[in-house]
């Protein structure tokens, strides 16, 4: 029988090499395609595109697990491209680029691990600052407020006097309670 002490550190080493593609997604660089030409030909101040969960409509090829099937959302803003992958906090800023460039350069902007708490938010930027609203997670629907810190590459919950649950752009009955009745 293993000695409870190699047994713990094989457990532990186990998970710690499990966790470290999910922790690690790489950056990317993608051809510069006529969805980005047009969004920025638009002089559009902010745009958002959510793409839906088919492989040949992901702005990014990632194909880290379980990121593979997850939908992206695409914020345009200021010149510079967003890729947020749903369901999770990663996002994803392109360099500036203009029509004429063939590709287009990714970098990663936040250090997520946590993931499956706001599964279709409403991701947008306001004052140069991006946020995500509302989405559902495991236990529940939330109408939480994030913004995300690049000084700290995570996402911060901005407190709000009152929490009415949203979601964006799913396929699920839209339902509301209000405690005044019908």
């Amino acid at each position: 029988m293993m000695p409870r002490k190699t047994l713990f550190f094989s457990v532990v080493f186990t998970l710690l090499v499990a966790g470290v593609p999910l922790a690690q997604l790489p950056n990317y660089t993608v051809p510069n395609q006529p969805v980005f030409k047009r969004l920025l030909a638009s002089g559009e101040v902010m745009k958002q595109i959510h793409v839906i969960n088919l492989p040949i409509h992901q702005l990014l090829p990632i194909r880290e697990k379980p990121f593979t099937t997850h939908p992206q959302t695409l914020i345009y803003h200021k010149k510079k491209l967003y890729a947020l992958v749903a369901g999770s906090g990663i996002v994803y800023e392109s360099a500036p680029f203009s029509q004429q460039d063939d590709s287009l350069y990714f970098k990663r902007l936040d250090s997520t691990k946590l993931i499956g708490y706001n599964i279709d938010c409403f991701n947008f930027f306001y004052k140069d600052s991006l946020f995500n609203l509302g989405g559902y997670g495991f236990w529940r629907w939330n109408g939480q407020l994030r913004k995300f810190n690049p000084a700290v590459r995570e996402w911060d919950i901005e407190p709000l006097n009152i929490e009415l649950p949203l979601f964006n752009e799913s396929m699920h009955a839209n339902i509301m309670v209000s405690a005044k009745g019908p």
